[in-house]
């Protein structure tokens, strides 16, 4: 049975993500045979897709982690490089033959954002890496604040974000699309929206049976996104190992 998984995007609530991912990868489900990433999801998703899941953990749950960060904006993009050090540095960067892996961003010319969606599987690391930080270069003012939706699509009619790839949540946070062409099986998402349920545009596109979705019980506020401090990340981490614990297996299999 073949199986693919979705990955949305989420800021510091990609804790919880990564915490289910470890439990389900402790527990047999290492590989996917497709990934559709977002954002932090396509970080945590490259490093379960490169068997550094001890990397990924780290990220969220050590002393080196993000906690406390204070975050600089370059041309009003979020300035994320020293947290990609780590993927760029990865020794081990095999992945499995006969998979894909997906990501997202918004592409900005002439003052119109278009989705792109890239199998990364194709390239090499470093390129692969590079393709995953356009799709986690998050508007982000001056000032230290996050840009909304609004402001975003002001900008882009504006022309002051022409010839930038921004964070695929601008377009979509959750994209099943490639994975109902790969024809999987199962699709898992794990989602970083408390209780997440599909868009009905998107229900009406697969058979509702193939799709199992793991999402937080706990709601958190969106102002969160940016909250890496120890004791967030370490609680929403813990939050969705339990939860991978104690999920069914058996849905992944029918």
């Amino acid at each position: 049975m073949s199986l693919g998984v979705c990955l949305p995007g989420g800021g510091a609530k990609g804790a919880f993500q990564a915490g289910v991912l470890e439990a389900l990868y402790n527990r047999g489900i290492k590989k996917y045979d497709s990934y559709a990433c977002t954002s932090i999801g396509a970080m945590n998703g490259y490093y379960l897709y490169t068997e550094n899941v001890d990397k990924m953990k780290k990220m969220w749950i050590s002393e080196k982690n993000l906690c406390g960060k204070r975050f600089k904006s370059v041309d009003n993009i979020i300035d994320n490089s020293e947290d990609f050090k780590p993927l760029y540095e990865l020794k081990k960067y095999r992945i499995p033959e006969n998979s894909s892996f997906y990501i997202n961003y918004l592409q900005v010319r002439d003052k119109i954002g278009k989705e792109i969606i890239v199998d990364i599987s194709k390239f090499n690391h470093k390129n692969r890496v590079d393709y995953i930080k356009y799709s986690c270069a998050l508007p982000y003012h001056q000032w230290g604040e996050l840009f909304s939706i609004k402001e975003v699509k002001e900008y882009i009619k504006e022309g002051k974000f022409d010839g930038c790839n921004l964070d695929g949540g601008m377009a979509r946070n959750t994209y099943i699309d490639p994975l109902i062409e790969n024809n999987v099986d199962k699709i898992l998402i794990i989602s970083t929206r408390h209780n997440f349920e599909l868009p009905q545009r998107v229900k009406e596109k697969i058979d509702n049976n193939k799709i199992v979705i793991i999402s937080p019980k706990t709601s958190v506020d969106n102002k969160e996104m940016l909250n890496f401090s120890s004791e967030f990340c370490s609680k929403m981490y813990k939050e969705g190992y339990d939860i991978g614990l104690k999920f069914d297996l058996d849905l992944l299999k029918k």
